[in-house]
């Protein structure tokens, strides 16, 4: 029987579980079964990519490849090479990488190749933004059109803007602040989508809630707010913790959890965290949980989430985790958030360098819970109206629809 579905391939380049495959996780449970399949490749784990995309294992394949020189491997012989003095000799070792890496990465490229044949793909789906070259030069022989995701935006290589640039069908961004990065430089507006991805929810009853109070010794009533993500500088822990030291003279009897480990991260900056709690006298009031699979349970019971990253988020995944457990959340000023909080209606938007403003906006949530409430409900109500996965699905459908063409 002849399967007429459009064939998608869709290829991750990340070497840790994150944030694009989640969101990559949420496309595909919504897209129309009947009309698209889809060949997902990862550099991460199988096992662990399908448990993610189980719910639509039936229009899903999942192929593990991972290339001998990925981003990490670059990114540190880069730095390397950057130590060598003279500059002429350290700019041409530096342009010698790019041979290099393809030809150790054609194993790679043929891979590629091979699963566009056999699964008939009608697409490629770059789905970490330019930076995949093996596989861009493969579509670009093969003749298939290319879709690039913008997750967050880095500039545009000579070799991407000259080559690849020109011949991509289409671009998905996470949000308006990353098209006007990518508009910015020099790609045409006209080609790019804007579609922000929803955060994966999970139902939740009370006993459940009891359960993970009970857990972390929670005592009835008391508050409790956190600071979601991946444990690295940007992302503002440092920040929140010197907020929390203001919380903790009004509110004394709070519970504060920092949940996320050093993925792709640093480890001497959770050091420091740890260091900084213990300064701090807060060691009975800061909860580090580390990766936390289930994630979801510990939205369920916060009061408050904050989101602090001191430099410009792309979209901010755990900003709709949380307001889809009806929590408010205090966001980072800076990138998408204040695309989707509407200030002091559905959460508030801060100035993440400003410890101060943050502890005073905690303050206010906790101890009006009217106010608290009745932020949480608009938050909750806003994510399902505007950014839930059928919508998202939809709009990244009508951009295969137009990669394809008239006659679809």
């Amino acid at each position: 029987m002849i399967d007429n579905r459009i064939s998608i391939l869709i290829v991750d380049t990340a070497i840790d579980f994150g944030g694009s495959i989640v969101s990559t996780a949420n496309l595909i449970r919504g897209l129309d079964r009947s009309r698209f399949t889809i060949t997902f490749v990862t550099a991460t784990s199988e096992e662990l990519v399908r448990s993610r995309l189980l719910e639509a294992a039936d229009i899903t394949q999942v192929v593990v490849s991972k290339k001998l020189f990925h981003y990490g491997v670059i990114g540190r012989l880069t730095n390397v090479l950057k130590l060598v003095r003279m500059k002429f000799l350290r700019r041409s070792l530096i342009y010698c990488l790019y041979p290099l890496r393809l030809v150790a990465n054609f194993p790679y490229a043929l891979k590629m190749a091979w699963l566009i044949r056999k699964h008939r793909v009608d697409i490629v789906q770059l789905n970490n933004a330019f930076g995949n070259d093996e596989l861009e030069l493969v579509a670009l022989i093969m003749g298939r059109p290319r879709i690039v995701f913008f997750r967050g935006y880095v500039s545009l290589s000579a070799i991407e803007r000259r080559f690849f640039l020109p011949g991509t069908k289409s671009f998905v961004s996470v949000s308006g602040f990353v098209k006007e990065q990518a508009v910015a430089d020099g790609v045409p507006t006209d080609k790019i989508c804007v579609a922000t991805p929803p955060a994966i929810t999970e139902s939740i009853d009370e006993n459940l809630r009891n359960a993970v109070r009970e857990r972390y010794n929670l005592k009835p009533g008391q508050p409790i707010f956190g600071i979601f993500g991946r444990i690295v500088s940007w992302k503002g822990q440092k920040e929140f913790i010197e907020a929390v030291r203001i919380v903790v003279r009004s509110v004394p009897d709070v519970k504060v959890f920092i949940v996320g480990d050093t993925s792709d991260g640093d480890a001497r900056y959770f050091t420091e965290l740890r260091e900084m709690v213990a300064e701090y006298g807060l060691e009975d009031r800061v909860v580090f949980t580390g990766y936390i699979e289930r994630v979801f349970e510990l939205y369920s019971i916060m009061d408050v989430v904050v989101h602090a990253s001191i430099e410009p988020e792309p979209s901010g995944r755990v900003i709709f985790e949380a307001m889809s457990y009806l929590v408010p959340v205090i966001a980072s000023c800076f990138g998408g958030p204040k695309e989707f909080i509407e200030d002091g209606v559905d959460g508030f938007i801060v100035d993440p360098r400003e410890p101060h403003e943050i502890a005073q906006k905690i303050c206010l949530l906790i101890l009006d819970p009217e106010l608290r409430v009745s932020m949480g409900e608009r938050a909750e109500e806003k994510v399902a109206r505007i950014y839930n996965k059928s919508a998202y699905a939809a709009q990244v459908e009508r951009v295969y629809l137009d990669a394809i063409g008239p006659g679809v």
